[in-house]
């Protein structure tokens, strides 16, 4: 039996918490390695993402979800509980 999509507001939430964990442990890498810029440089780029998702069309939020359900590799964490890595308040 297939699941029901996930409502876009979850999709958003997900691809958030998932480039915020992501940038916070750039700028962890930023703070441990200082002469090298690359990692404050992508932290601020995806800070920079962030911003943009309230604008991500319901469409492509639809796409996403369905390409992340088929995929054998993330479907189990697609599907389950999002995890605590990745909620706002981690780290």
């Amino acid at each position: 039996m297939t699941e029901a999509p996930h409502d876009p507001d979850h999709v958003r939430e997900w691809i958030k918490n998932d480039l915020e964990a992501t940038a916070r442990w750039r700028f962890d890498k930023a703070a441990e390695y200082p002469n090298d810029a690359r990692n404050k440089d992508a932290a601020l780029r995806l800070e920079t993402l962030v911003a943009t998702i309230p604008s991500i069309q319901p469409a492509i939020l639809e796409s996403l979800d369905r390409t992340f359900r088929a995929n054998p590799d993330i479907q189990d964490e697609w599907n389950g509980p999002m995890p605590s890595f990745l909620s706002v308040s981690a780290g």
